[in-house]
This record gives structure tokens, sequence and C-alpha cells, in this order.
């Protein structure tokens, strides 16, 4: 059973199950196809991803139109995303902010490694405060 959370012509907030993509795929295989069969659409777009072993809510345009407006947003950087994580234990000090690089491979990956830099990467900040 997928949880939708909000839905109207143009988009779909819903709670990705861990071991589903959120990419299109095949039935079983991804989140979309759900989506597809719990709101009678048949067009989805996914405006952002979710690691395969990762859950939690995503948004999904509806349409293409919606598709182009929430990418320009992000590449504007008028979205903002939040990442929540339950963890085992506190962290030492209880609240600081840890700031690393996150690169991008040829295939398009990102990943985090501080023993090389170049001209693609970006700047991760990650905010603790428990």
């Amino acid at each position: 059973m997928l949880e939708v959370l909000y839905s109207d012509r143009s988009i779909a907030v819903i709670v990705k199950p861990v071991g589903l993509l959120s990419e299109d795929g095949a039935a079983g295989e991804s989140v979309c196809p759900l989506i597809r069969e719990t709101l009678g659409v048949s067009e989805v777009y996914p405006v952002h991803r979710l690691d395969r072993a990762v859950g939690g809510v995503m948004v999904y345009a509806l349409t293409k139109k919606a598709a182009a407006a929430l990418s320009a947003a992000i590449a504007e950087n008028k979205l903002q995303k939040v990442y929540l994580a339950a963890v085992h234990g506190a962290p030492e000090p209880r609240e600081g902010e840890y700031t690393d690089l996150l690169f991008i491979d040829p295939s398009g990956s990102y990943y985090i490694d501080i023993s090389i830099f170049d001209i693609a990467t970006m700047r991760v900040i990650i905010s603790v405060k428990v």
C-alpha cells in the first residue's frame, strides 16, 4: 500500500518505501507504477531521487509542465530538501555542523571523498542538533 500525503492534478507527495527505485521502472522494482495505480494517472515524473535502500517523502510531478516547473525550482535553489535520520546513540557534541565535499563521478553519481579535489564538487553542510 502506497502512502499518499498529498496529491492534486499536478503533483503527488508520497512516502517512498524502502527497497523500491524512486525513478520509473518495472512494477515491483519502482514506486512509479504504484503511483499510477493508486492515483489512476498515466504520467509520473520523479523530480528528485532517493536511493533504493532509503525510504522517505518524495515529490512527483504528474504532468510535463509540473515536472519542468519543479525541475527549474530545484535548479534555481528555490526548494529545500531536509534529510532526517534515525540513529542509535547521540553525537558529541550534541549540536554542531559537519562540512564535507560532495563529488560527481563521470557516471553522474555523487560521493564523498576528501582525499581528492576537483572542479565538480559541492560543499555539503550537515547540521546536527539533539
